[in-house]
């Protein structure tokens, strides 16, 4: 889509959870940040385009201290922005998406 619409702009938020020291969950939020930019970068994707920002162990999905709330707190976050920088609206289809269970993707090593 990025390649496609060239005024498209993305937001990369990256996050980690609640384990560990508040400076290496900050440093390993910011590698994941980086990983993700480089991917877009690689992929022909110009730096002026990506919004990047990493927020460290703040602003967990969801409570907890499970594996499976772990993982999920650890992610990266992409949101199309418009030419602007303002948050698009993407619709989606609830209806089929295939139901209300929640199953948490299998770790990338």
């Amino acid at each position: 889509v990025l390649k496609r619409y060239d005024t498209l702009q993305i937001s990369v938020q990256a996050y980690t959870d609640h384990v560990g020291e508040d400076a290496h969950n900050h440093a390993l939020s910011e590698k994941r940040m980086n990983n993700v930019v480089a991917y877009l970068k690689e992929a022909g994707i110009s730096g002026n385009r990506i919004k990047a920002t990493f927020q460290g162990e703040g602003a967990p999905l969801l409570p907890g201290r499970s594996t499976n709330v772990r993982m999920i707190n650890r992610r990266v976050e992409l949101m199309p922005l418009d030419a602007t920088g303002r948050p698009l609206v993407i619709r989606a289809d609830f209806a089929n998406s295939g139901g209300d269970d929640f199953i948490a993707p299998t770790p990338v090593k």
